[in-house]
């Protein structure tokens, strides 16, 4: 059963690679695109980088079936961080009146 991994390259543009598990007593990873495909002894992520170099792709993120990019989890963090910031001023809004009835 074939699994999809991505290659993110330097224009941030991701490139999908189909990873196989070999046959055999030798354990092997077949991964291919339509135009490329190369087999590694030592995992599917080697194989896909060998993919990727054939493909000659400047390699930034090699993605496994359902990992994220960096960037989506930067933006993801960066939309929790303003949600956050949010809260504090809220609940510092809220505590302002409560510090001057108390100092006067």
């Amino acid at each position: 059963m074939s699994e999809t991994w991505r290659v993110v390259d330097e224009t941030g543009a991701a490139h999908e690679v189909a990873v196989d598990e070999g046959r055999g007593s030798a354990r092997s990873w077949w991964a291919a695109t339509p135009d490329v495909a190369r087999r590694s002894h030592a995992s599917a992520r080697d194989a896909v980088v060998l993919v990727a170099q054939a493909c000659e792709w400047a390699v930034v993120e090699v993605l496994a079936p359902g990992v994220e990019t960096r960037a989506s989890e930067v933006a993801h963090l960066e939309g929790r961080r303003g949600a956050l910031l949010a809260e504090i001023d809220r609940l510092t809004a809220a505590l302002r009146p409560t510090r001057k009835a108390v100092s006067q």
